[in-house]
């Protein structure tokens, strides 16, 4: 589900800049602290294009696209974030 709606978040970037490039990379299973989760590569032939799909992109992702996280403490308890 949540690559679907980064297919549709990129196609909708694609529309509304002049946009030379744009990936987005999400992590899946566990990601270890200071770990990568999500990796963008945006790229336009004019920088301020380029700076704001790349922010107005990860502000929809974070409104868009569920993702719950689990946290394991240090203690080995867990906790459920999302």
């Amino acid at each position: 589900m949540a690559n679907k709606e980064i297919t549709k978040i990129c196609e909708s970037a694609f529309e509304k800049w002049s946009l030379s490039c744009l990936h987005i990379y999400r992590s899946n299973g566990l990601v270890k602290t200071s770990e990568i989760s999500l990796f963008k590569f945006v790229s336009a032939s004019h920088r301020t294009e380029c700076l704001e799909a790349a922010h107005q992109n990860i502000e929809v992702i974070k409104h868009k696209i569920p993702i719950w996280k689990k946290e394991i403490i240090e203690d080995s308890s867990v906790r459920w974030c999302g």
